[in-house]
């Protein structure tokens, strides 16, 4: 009896202590989210399709570099790049490390969320999801927009928590800053704003429209997004963002996506996804039967908010034109919080049996995920690293053994302009070739298996041996050809 007197008195000391000493805790795992961000930050040898877009119409702005800017993608981070050019440092390495600090950020403002929504072991638990998520650490080590925008979408949700109604009209307004920032950044950051609107509708009817800090959060990002809509419709004579959405096929792939949360939630025995689902049904069952009671309900309207948080950017992604599992960042804060939510429902269960077990039980969800979680990171990130490495030092080639006026036929037309910084042409048609190359002055011509050129374009070198010779060829597995670079021979044309 004194034995289990003594253990119940040390184990309340330990929730006491953890409970008074929560900000070492968050250190913690930010300190942890950190050292697992860092071994990665720089591992990559080449540049993807999109990043390395992004930097080269930062090129185009600050040097000149022939290349056609696509109308779109949002021009933020090319801004941001430009900046660094403009002041003579390579934004690779600054950008980066804005990668690797928004990267934790994240999961800093994904405690803060769940904290002012739920409590602190909540936050606790999804801010330490959020640190060992292998999305979140694969894509920490790209200079892509994708990551870094899930951070702001959490920003946003927070402060509109945090400060909506009337409790901080400074909350709103950062908001807004903070939106306006975030569709620059990637368009479909605009997404929570409807979330915003449903739950309002649902919650107020119009009664919202009469909240004047909101208004004015709206004006605040109108502000910022006012520059870019103006250089868009100079450029391309169209209204930046409508244009853009239009652009994109749909197509009905929400089954697809559905498969893939047994990879987004990998871990044993597939626990953090049984949960996810557990948590989600648990969710949607209360809202179903309580939905009349939403106008007055505060807990009813914060488990609104976070299914909105949830299922408005899974439906917008799940009816896109192809999948990509990246596509879904924006979901999982709210999905990670529904995971923590569960995760403490079973724990208070089981609590009022046997309080040791409850711990365990919470230990035993959490550490085998986060090697699960780590390890698939840790074999995608290094399987990844190379790719793209035949451009980048084919695009080195050329800048070195080419002349400023020369060009290039080729697909991968980002790659070759960023690194060989020169004018990159398509293929025109194929009855018509040999008057095409003559006309452009071509000098090169550049065939590869990892941006697909037309079909015929890989059978006219072996047709046409006399007008072009290989100079360059770059190796993939098995040391298979990759990249192929061409030299046209003038004289043939005359």
């Amino acid at each position: 009896m004194k034995s289990e007197i003594e253990n119940k008195n040390l184990y309340e000391k330990a929730l006491s202590f953890l409970d008074k000493n929560s900000n070492p805790l968050l250190i913690g795992i930010l300190i942890f989210a950190f050292i697992l961000r860092l071994k990665y930050y720089n591992i990559n040898s080449a540049l993807w399709f999109d990043e390395v877009e992004y930097l080269v119409i930062a090129k185009n702005w600050a040097f000149n570099i022939p290349y056609n800017i696509p109308a779109v993608r949002p021009m933020l981070l090319p801004f941001v790049a430009f900046i660094f050019y403009k002041i003579g440092l390579n934004p690779e390495f600054p950008l980066r490390i804005l990668e690797l600090i928004l990267s934790v950020a994240g999961v800093y403002f994904i405690y803060l969320l769940a904290k002012e929504m739920y409590n602190k072991q909540t936050g606790f638990i999804a801010s330490f999801l959020m640190s060992i998520f292998y999305l979140h650490l694969f894509f920490t080590a790209r200079i892509l927009t994708g990551m870094p925008t899930t951070t702001l979408w959490t920003i946003v949700a927070y402060l509109f928590w945090k400060g909506y109604p009337d409790k901080s009209k400074l909350y709103i307004y950062l908001m807004g800053l903070t939106l306006g920032i975030g569709i620059l950044l990637r368009f479909p950051v605009g997404l929570i704003g409807v979330v915003f609107l449903i739950y309002l509708l649902i919650t107020e009817n119009l009664k919202f429209l009469k909240n004047k800090p909101l208004w004015i959060s709206a004006i605040i990002s109108l502000i910022i997004l006012a520059p870019y809509f103006i250089w868009y419709y100079l450029k391309f004579n169209q209204i930046a963002i409508i244009s853009t959405s239009s652009s994109y096929a749909h197509n009905f792939l929400i089954p697809g996506y559905s498969k893939l949360f047994t990879t987004y939630l990998y871990s044993p025995i597939n626990t953090l996804l049984i949960l996810f689902v557990l948590s989600i049904l648990i969710l949607f069952f209360n809202l179903v039967l309580g939905f009349d009671l939403i106008k007055t309900n505060k807990k009813l309207q914060r488990s609104l908010f976070l299914f909105l948080l949830f299922l408005i950017p899974f439906l917008y992604f799940g009816t896109l034109d192809h999948i990509e599992p990246r596509y879904m960042f924006y979901i999982f804060p709210a999905v990670f919080i529904l995971i923590s939510l569960i995760i403490l429902k079973i724990y208070n269960l089981i609590e009022k049996f046997n309080k040791y077990l409850a711990l365990t039980f919470v230990l035993l969800v959490l550490i085998p995920s986060a090697f699960y979680q780590i390890d698939l990171a840790d074999n995608m990130i290094n399987s990844k690293k190379d790719s793209y490495i035949q451009f980048k030092e084919a695009g080195t080639w050329l800048k070195q053994n080419s002349n400023p006026q020369d060009v290039i036929v080729a697909d991968g037309a980002p790659f070759l302009a960023y690194y060989a910084e020169r004018k990159v042409i398509h293929w025109g048609k194929e009855e018509t070739f040999k008057s095409y190359i003559k006309e452009n002055n071509a000098r090169y011509m550049i065939l590869s298996q990892l941006e697909r050129s037309p079909e015929w374009a890989y059978k006219w070198p072996v047709n046409n041996q006399d007008l072009l010779t290989p100079v360059q060829a770059y190796m993939g597995p098995n040391e298979v050809p990759i990249l192929i670079i061409y030299e046209f021979s003038p004289p043939q044309f005359n």
